[in-house]
């Protein structure tokens, strides 16, 4: 893998997103049917990302009887994405390098970085997965050949 090449060359493509005004029971709903720790939130442009930590944050305490597992429900029905989501989001674009994803990541206390287009719309995201996944493709295929 070359650092100088485009983050889009291991980025992950297929995006599943979520509206702000979506309920956090879909939320809860998309973590545990997908294995991802990260939703980029979309109202037309990318406005937020909700990674499991912050859904995890909301959710924290445990249920022990009846009645606060009619509690949770309803905070999860009432609750919206908008209330929980961080806002301020870092993004890169398609032509940025992964090693400028690399530097991100360890200046930062972020997990996931949202590529966007020339118009500000989501088209992949990375995170330290894709780098180190990347990393072991690059690592097997040397040995392999």
């Amino acid at each position: 893998m070359n650092l100088l090449d485009p983050i889009t060359c291991i980025m992950t493509k297929d995006i599943i997103a979520v509206s702000s005004r979506d309920c956090l029971q879909e939320v809860a709903q998309l973590f545990k049917r997908h294995k991802f720790h990260h939703l980029l939130v979309i109202d037309e442009s990318l406005v937020g990302i909700l990674s499991m930590n912050d859904y995890l944050l909301f959710k924290k305490g445990f249920v022990s009887h009846d009645t606060d597992k009619r509690i949770e429900l309803y905070r999860h029905k009432k609750w919206i994405v908008k209330e929980i989501m961080t806002t301020k989001v870092a993004t890169l674009g398609p032509n940025d390098s992964i090693e400028i994803a690399i530097e991100m990541f360890k200046a930062n206390l972020f997990h996931a970085i949202p590529i966007v287009d020339d118009d500000d719309k989501p088209i992949g995201i990375v995170t330290p997965y894709d780098i180190m996944s990347a990393l072991l493709k690059e690592r097997i295929k040397s040995i392999s050949c």
